[in-house]
């Protein structure tokens, strides 16, 4: 069963920004981000991201990350553009079907709710 769990805390945010290394750990072409980059943009307050409301998940099956995903409404896009765009991004998962489908609903969800009437990515 995928259990999808929403990253709210430091420690959580850590283990999403730490899964693609574990995914990816055997293949020679992977080249890891520095982590604490990561940490830095993906961190509530970088200014940056101050007209960006977004929200990542980790799908999990036996209490194991098997995949991630974000969402993100960007207000000065929606300004520029005059629609109602999300995005989503950040997208890395297992070779497993259910658990990409089950990480685009959630982040479908999510935009949906936001009053997204279009989705587009990924944005990373």
């Amino acid at each position: 069963m995928i259990r999808i769990e929403k990253v709210l805390d430091k420690r959580e945010l850590k283990e999403f920004i730490a899964f693609p290394s574990q995914l990816f750990r055997d293949d020679p072409n992977w080249i890891e981000p520095l982590h604490v980059e990561r940490e830095e943009h993906l961190s509530k307050k970088n200014p940056g991201t101050d007209h960006i409301e977004w929200q990542a998940w980790v799908a999990k099956k036996q209490g194991k990350v098997v995949g991630r995903i974000t969402a993100q409404i960007d207000s000065l896009h929606r300004e520029l553009h005059g629609e109602d765009t999300g995005h989503f991004g950040m997208i890395d998962a297992v070779d497993d079907p259910a658990v990409f489908s089950t990480l685009f609903t959630v982040a479908e969800e999510w935009l949906r709710s936001k009053g997204a009437r279009k989705i587009t990515g990924p944005f990373s």
